[in-house]
Parts: structure tokens; C-alpha cells; sequence
């Protein structure tokens, strides 16, 4: 170690010539989607349809119960981070998990319906 630390200059040499690879960072859709638009526009108003569109898809990206939108806390926590919070029940937070179920499943179809073959892997 400490004949690379001091004494190596071929080590040195070789590392100053690496090249280093810098991506732009990229929005994802689900930013575009939800939060974008919401947070550039620091005057927007309260949407409940945007709200309840944002918490469906944050239930089924992260597996959440339908009944966390009726705890206290997370009540709490969407009270604070907007006044104008409207409170969502759990049963229109299924529904709406269904409706964004079924349309991402005929979208899926859809672009399966142009594919010839699929190969399934796994790793054990």
C-alpha cells in the first residue's frame, strides 16, 4: 500500500489517463408525470383528482395498504404539506388502483401483440 501511495508513478500515471463517463441526469416519466409540472409552478393550486392520481400510483409502486390513506399519520403528514388536503377513503383508493391496473394491462397487451417471440430467464 505504501509503495502505491508514495513511490508508484506508473499507478499515478494510469489513473490521471482514465477517462471519466458523465451522464446528464434524466427525468424519469413518473417525475414528469406527477411532479414535475407541481413544482414548477410554486403558485398551483390544490388538484384532488393530481392528488389522488399521485397517491394510487405511490400505493402500487411501493405495495402500501389501501388503509394507510386513513391513518393518522400519513393524514397528518398530507395536512402539512398542503392545507387544502382532501381526505381520500380507502375504498376509492382501490378503485383507482384497478382502473390504473387495467390500463396499464391493455397497454401491455397492446405492445405485446407486436412481439414474435419472448424468452423468460431467472436467475435461482
Amino acid at each position: 500500500m505504501r509503495h502505491l501511495k508514495e513511490m508508484c508513478h506508473v499507478s499515478k500515471k494510469l489513473v490521471a489517463q482514465q477517462q471519466k463517463l458523465n451522464f446528464p441526469p434524466t427525468k424519469s416519466m413518473i417525475d414528469e408525470k406527477l411532479y414535475g409540472p407541481l413544482l414548477m409552478n410554486s403558485g398551483a393550486k390544490y388538484d384532488h383528482e393530481r392528488q389522488r392520481e399521485a397517491t394510487t400510483h405511490w400505493i402500487m409502486m411501493h405495495e402500501r395498504a389501501f388503509s394507510i390513506v386513513e391513518e393518522y399519520g400519513f393524514l397528518f403528514m398530507m395536512k402539512c404539506s398542503n392545507i387544502s388536503y382532501e381526505k381520500i377513503s380507502w375504498k376509492t383508493l382501490k378503485n383507482d388502483c384497478i382502473v390504473v391496473y387495467e390500463a396499464e394491462r391493455k397497454k401491455l397487451k397492446s405492445t405485446l401483440r407486436t412481439v414474435n417471440k419472448i424468452y423468460l430467464t431467472t436467475n435461482l
